[in-house]
């Protein structure tokens, strides 16, 4: 162990070593992440087995393979992304929590989100 770190953390001088102990604590605390919450990833869950899954939003413009009567099991979810008015932005979960295709699009009344 190098002695300025066993001064730091063990030795009797750790005191005279306060401001670079501070200016240490600063430097770590700065390196965290502190992103905008609202650019993080939220979890959803289908409030019935027949949400629709769009490629835009806009309501009926459904994703190929899922117009109705096409629908999702309970233990899917979709991964939230983004809000665009009363659509949301994001990726579509199996009830394994594989994601099934690109970016789609759901109607945000027919989802519970966390």
């Amino acid at each position: 162990m190098s002695p300025i770190l066993f001064s730091l953390s063990f030795g009797p001088g750790w005191r005279g070593n306060k401001a670079l102990l501070l200016l240490a604590a600063g430097l770590l605390i700065g390196a965290i992440d502190v992103s905008d919450a609202s650019a993080r990833q939220v979890l959803c869950y289908p409030k019935d087995v027949d949400p629709q899954i769009l490629r835009s939003p806009r309501a009926g413009d459904y994703l190929p393979n899922w117009a109705p009567p096409s629908g999702v099991g309970t233990g899917w979810s979709f991964t939230k992304v983004s809000r665009t008015g009363a659509f949301l932005k994001g990726v579509l979960n199996t009830s394994r929590g594989n994601p099934t295709t690109g970016t789609i699009y759901v109607v945000a009344a027919e989802w519970h989100c966390d």
